[in-house]
């Protein structure tokens, strides 16, 4: 018999049998006796020492029962309902009070009715590659006000000007040149013989028969040449019905936007505007030379109301503003000079109305000025080498700008130049 260790007795034994008796059907012996007709082992076993057990006797087939009833329809559930609106959201957190404290915003000045004033043409710079937006600022629990840096626009000399105090301030220049007269000789000529002219005349409620932009088309104008081309960059018409022909085209340059003299009624008005330019073309040789009245008006038109006096290159052009334009030390000796160019600009464009153009100009037709003969303030914008092509002179509320290109022929950006000269007045620094 087979012992498991640890259980004390044969194995497959009952545990409640008595000792010495074998249980039913177990046949002792060490080996089974084999078939004499088969050769095979007695009870299906082989050669083994364990116990030999009866085979188990086939199973009974249960008889048939019924077929199973089938399951009864079962409705689907109903969805869950849902209300036809989402529900209101949750109300905000109350805003936690910021530890910093600003000044209340100051309140907007009144606003002045706009004065009269044309349409100028204007430069608009090429559009630049889009800004990037900036990142989100990172999740924090303490947010800190941004720091804001605004913008600061200047305003022009046009933008809010008193019209009444401006007239007041010419009034007593025009009134201490007039007392000049009593002072000796020498001093007369610094402050001009001629007389000046008073009335209710004001631009901005007056007729409109003053333009903001008036060319000269008086005596040694080059009609045919840089003038017409002048004429043509910024948008002045000609005469109505009237063309030009191969020998002059003066008769056709009259009206309300040319000025053919200076001693003549319509600069009697012209002086007295405000926030204008007056363009001198080319000259195809000497300009003239202007009376006691032309000098005299000349000089209150660029000092008082902040007018443009914008004369284009040439050497008659030079000569025109040390004969014609007389300051306080008696005025300019400007030395003209042919530079070839191309002229390089200067840092002072920046926040003027030339900073729109390209860093260099091209040089063919070009009159500079020697730069050690400009005056005192001036401000040189395209320099070559010791001359200067573009350059200001301030000359208290007006000023005096000279651009040395003599406009044989039309050039882009000589004309752009031209342009931005005349949009001084109404510029908005930044």
């Amino acid at each position: 018999p087979v012992t498991v260790q640890g259980i004390g007795r044969p194995w497959g034994f009952p545990a409640n049998l008595p000792k010495g008796q074998a249980p039913e059907g177990f046949i002792s012996g060490n080996r089974p006796k084999a078939s004499k007709s088969s050769g095979d082992m007695s009870n299906g076993g082989g050669s083994s020492n364990g116990p030999v057990y009866p085979p188990h006797p086939p199973p009974v087939p249960s008889p048939p029962g019924p077929a199973p009833a089938p399951a009864p329809y079962a409705a689907p559930a109903p969805p869950p309902y849902q209300p036809p609106y989402p529900p209101p959201a949750p109300p905000a957190p109350a805003p936690v009070p910021s530890p910093y404290t600003y000044p209340p915003a100051p309140a907007p000045a009144p606003s002045k009715p706009p004065v009269w004033a044309p349409r100028r043409p204007t430069i608009h710079p090429a559009p630049g590659p889009a800004a990037p937006s900036p990142p989100p600022p990172a999740s924090s629990s303490i947010t800190h006000p941004p720091r804001i840096h605004p913008k600061v626009h200047v305003p022009s000399t046009c933008a809010n000007i008193d019209v009444a105090m401006e007239t007041k301030k010419r009034h007593m220049r025009e009134a201490i040149n007039e007392l000049s007269r009593a002072y000796p000789e020498w001093a007369k000529s610094f402050h001009g013989e001629g007389v000046g002219q008073s009335g209710e005349w004001r631009h901005d409620r007056g007729p409109p028969f003053v333009k903001l932009i008036t060319l000269f088309s008086g005596e040694g104008v080059n009609h045919l040449g840089g003038g017409n081309v002048v004429r043509r960059i910024l948008g002045v018409k000609m005469a109505p019905g009237k063309k030009c022909d191969l020998r002059s085209c003066d008769h056709a340059w009259t009206g309300n936007s040319y000025l053919h003299t200076f001693d003549g009624s319509q600069f009697r008005f012209l002086y007295r505007h405000m926030c204008s330019v007056l363009v001198i073309p080319p000259f195809r040789a000497a300009g003239p030379i202007l009376g006691a009245n032309g000098i005299y008006r000349l000089r209150h038109y660029i000092e008082d109301g902040g007018n443009t006096l914008l004369v284009t290159g040439g050497v008659g052009n030079v000569l025109f503003i040390n004969a014609n334009v007389l300051t306080s030390d008696g005025g300019y000796d400007l030395e003209h000079h042919h530079v070839d160019g191309p002229f390089e600009a200067q840092p002072t464009i920046v926040n003027t109305p030339f900073e729109a153009l390209p860093v260099t100009l091209p040089g063919s037709g070009a009159v500079g000025v020697k730069k050690y003969s400009l005056p005192r303030g001036a401000v040189s914008f395209y320099e070559s080498e010791d001359s200067s092509v573009i350059f200001m002179i301030p000359v208290k509320t007006g000023r005096i700008i000279y651009l040395g290109y003599e406009f044989d022929e039309p050039d882009l950006e000589w004309a752009q130049a031209l342009v931005a000269a005349t949009m001084f007045a109404d510029f908005v620094k930044h």
